[in-house]
């Protein structure tokens, strides 16, 4: 469960990303809602954009700070 509220997400084939407040980047399974990763370290700024690859393979983000 995300600490801080979600400000983006995006989903991809079973899978959700969501972006927070704290700048935290968290990647979910979309059928059980277990947390699968979490990269706290990324942004230094809220996230505000996420978008996954065509392929889904990968998970762009962005942030206030451009």
């Amino acid at each position: 469960r995300p600490s801080s509220s979600a400000t983006a997400s995006a989903t991809a084939p079973l899978i959700l990303a969501t972006g927070g407040a704290d700048g935290g980047v968290r990647i979910w399974d979309g059928r059980t809602g277990v947390l699968l990763s979490s990269n706290n370290s990324e942004h230094r700024a809220r996230v505000n954009a996420l978008v996954w690859s065509v392929d889904g393979g990968v998970c762009f983000t962005g942030d206030g700070e451009g």
